[in-house]
């Protein structure tokens, strides 16, 4: 069936256009209510009409009795046609028009006998009976269909108002319209007739996020979040774009925490402000450290090291922190790119810095035939200072800077260290026993020194020449003598004389060796 108005194809069962909302008509268009009236109008006519016209069947009337009702009835006719062209100008009006005909014909025909005219009252009347019985069927008809039509747009109407999926499309469609409004009235009607639909709540929430009612919006969304077994990405999601559009970043932080699940706090790590991370943990340390402080998300990081409460007026952190001796305790917040500060760290450093390293001596204190070098091993940076003669050694002892000669005959070396920070270490001491065996005493060594010296064209006489140690290579034990000027200042030459043989060698001291080199003479 086509739509009488638009011609859009209707729809079985359908009561009204979907396109242009025309009704459907069940029966053709009639208004009964003019009809009758007119009806009732000329029948009050008729009956006046017939009440003054003579009965055919009594005595005939004269002439001008005859003239006066010829003249009535004329006048009556005249009166019906008008009413008849008035009323029934239209094509539309031609079933109307026959009706009427039927009913009032014999009054529109003027050449008709006596005997027809009778014959045409006796048919109108019976036509008359027959137009009001036809009529009234047409009435009952009529207001029977149309409250049919009224019952079944009614049921249809029902039906379309309790239907969820037809209620539901109907709020989508408002909303992407932008009709926010209207879509939440509809939406809220829809979830009446189904409360387990989440999509509907979905609409609500994001209804009331368009209209700026984000507190609305937040009531469906944690209703929904208390309702749900897991925790729903899609209700995450549109709470934390209502705390956004109400700059409360604090919200959005106790949301994720409190979800206590891992896959919610990774997926919204970017809004999450963790505590900054210290490189090094809190503790005793012997020497100066240097604390860095990291993040995982973007941000910036603010610390103090006074006691003092950090805030974005600190100290921005750049670069490692560095913690001398002392005790040292370092505040530090995160404030992410929203501006969402974390949890406050501290971490307390103390550094005390421990007596420097003992300095470990190579040759231990004892008794010895034939002599070694002293040889001391300390720390990198380290100095050590040490004495021969009894006394502790400080810094204005004499450091220690190369191996030391053993003294001949009985000896104490006293060392101490001192490191970078000016910490000095335990005193370490050694007691040596030096007695070589001599085939050449000392004094004959000496001479015999001179003698050699004054071969050679040097005038050995005039200098002094002095043993105070010995000196060992390999099994071979050697008086290290010293030259002297007659002042008595130091030549800086050295000799070592073979306590053995007397072989005499100029003793040259090698830095790269850190011994002695043995040259004849």
């Amino acid at each position: 069936m086509k739509c009488s108005s638009c011609g859009a194809e209707i729809k079985e069962g359908y009561m009204y256009c979907s396109v242009c909302g025309e009704e459907i008509r069940i029966v053709p268009d009639y208004e009964p209510e003019i009809f009758i009236e007119l009806s009732e109008s000329i029948s009050s006519i008729a009956e006046d009409f017939e009440t003054e016209r003579p009965d055919p069947e009594k005595e005939a009337p004269d002439q001008e009795s005859l003239t006066a009702e010829e003249a009535s009835r004329q006048e009556f006719k005249s009166s019906l046609r008008r009413v008849f062209e008035a009323s029934f100008q239209k094509d539309d009006d031609r079933e109307q028009k026959e009706r009427f005909r039927e009913g009032y014909g014999e009054y529109l025909d003027e050449d008709q006998s006596e005997a027809d005219r009778k014959e045409n009252r006796r048919q109108s009347k019976k036509g008359s009976e027959k137009s009001v019985s036809r009529l009234l069927l047409a009435v009952i008809v009529t207001a029977g269909t149309l409250f049919v039509a009224l019952f079944l747009v009614a049921i249809f109407r029902f039906n379309r108002y309790y239907d969820f999926d037809i209620q539901y499309a109907s709020a989508l469609s408002l909303h992407d319209e932008g009709k926010y409004e209207e879509s939440l009235d509809i939406a809220k009607h829809a979830l009446s007739i189904n409360k387990e639909e989440d999509k509907t709540k979905f609409l609500i929430a994001d209804d009331y996020y368009e209209l700026k009612k984000y507190d609305e919006s937040n009531a469906v969304l944690f209703g929904m979040l208390s309702d749900a077994g897991k925790p729903d990405v899609n209700v995450y999601d549109r709470i934390i774009n209502n705390y956004l559009a109400e700059e409360n970043y604090d919200g959005i932080v106790e949301l994720i925490l409190n979800s206590g699940d891992e896959e919610i706090k990774e997926r919204y790590l970017v809004y999450l402000a963790d505590a900054p991370v210290f490189g090094k943990p809190g503790g005793e340390y012997e020497n100066d450290i240097e604390v860095t402080l990291s993040s995982d998300t973007p941000g910036v990081i603010y610390y103090t090291t006074d006691g003092s409460v950090p805030d974005i007026d600190s100290t921005v952190y750049r670069y490692p922190i560095k913690v001398e001796e002392g005790d040292t305790t370092i505040s530090a917040v995160f404030v992410n790119e929203y501006g969402i500060k974390s949890q406050e760290v501290s971490e307390t450093f103390s550094v005390s810095y421990p007596q420097a390293r003992e300095p470990k001596l190579l040759v231990s204190g004892g008794n010895y035939e034939i002599p070694r070098l002293i040889r001391v091993e300390y720390p990198e940076g380290y100095k050590v200072y040490y004495t021969t003669n009894g006394k502790d050694p400080d810094t204005q002892s004499n450091e220690y800077t190369k191996a030391l000669d053993m003294p001949i005959g009985s000896s104490q070396y006293r060392f101490m260290a001192v490191d970078e920070k000016g910490r000095t270490s335990e005193i370490v001491s050694a007691q040596y026993n030096l007695k070589m065996v001599c085939f050449i005493d000392l004094n004959t060594a000496i001479n015999t020194l001179k003698i050699q010296l004054m071969s050679k064209g040097e005038n050995s006489l005039l200098n002094e020449y002095k043993c105070n140690y010995g000196y060992g290579y390999e099994d071979n034990s050697f008086y290290l003598i010293d030259e002297y000027t007659y002042s008595g200042s130091r030549t800086g030459r050295r000799f070592a004389v073979d306590t053995k043989t007397g072989s005499i060698f100029e003793a040259q001291w090698s830095s790269s060796k850190d011994d002695y080199t043995l040259k004849a003479i």
